[in-house]
């Protein structure tokens, strides 16, 4: 009786903390919103703990949500970063919703209209609600861990992004899920 009550305790924390988060994120959404611009993200992750990948395979795909325009008109821009990641193989699972802020900086001052590629920089820090099911071992773990992230990108035309980015996440079910990211996006 008083493990499922301190497991409770544990998920209320959890909902939470992640309640907070996206209530802190409410601003810069209100922010993005004032340039109506969201579109789809695909984001394809190599992991760089080996027994991450043999749990997993070599690759693992989320899907995010962008906002705000792909390149900021001046200086840098702040702007939500959400992600949402599922993967199975050979009954492992995993899942995690993340929610951050990021900041999206071009490195030119003066851009032109008529500029097609744009170079730009950024960082991200967040949270993420993972859960690792690892049935043959016995691992169900599930908890709220912090994320980072540090990222390249170019524009593609005006709608249209593609970036490498360097991923951060704590562990969760001992396994650590930072990697190398690809991501695809686009803006309407």
């Amino acid at each position: 009786m008083r493990q499922s009550s301190v497991k409770a305790g544990k998920i209320e924390t959890m909902k939470f903390v992640f309640s907070l988060l996206v209530g802190m994120s409410i601003l810069p959404v209100a922010q993005a919103f004032a340039a109506p611009k969201i579109g789809p993200e695909l984001e394809v992750t190599l992991p760089f703990s080996s027994e991450t990948r043999e749990k997993f395979g070599s690759t693992l795909t989320g899907i995010g949500l962008g906002f705000g325009r792909v390149v900021p008109k001046a200086g840098g821009k702040f702007a939500p970063d959400l992600l949402v990641a599922r993967e199975e193989r050979n009954n492992n699972k995993l899942a995690f919703y993340g929610i951050g802020i990021q900041y999206r900086r071009t490195f030119e001052q003066e851009l032109e209209a008529t500029d097609r590629f744009v170079p730009y920089y950024g960082a991200g820090v967040g949270l993420a609600y993972g859960k690792v099911e690892l049935p043959t071992e016995g691992v169900d773990d599930s908890k709220i861990v912090p994320s980072g992230s540090l990222f390249l990108g170019s524009s593609i035309g005006k709608s249209g992004l593609i970036e490498a980015r360097v991923r951060g996440l704590s562990k969760v079910g001992g396994l650590d899920f930072s990697g190398l990211s690809l991501t695809l996006g686009a803006r309407f």
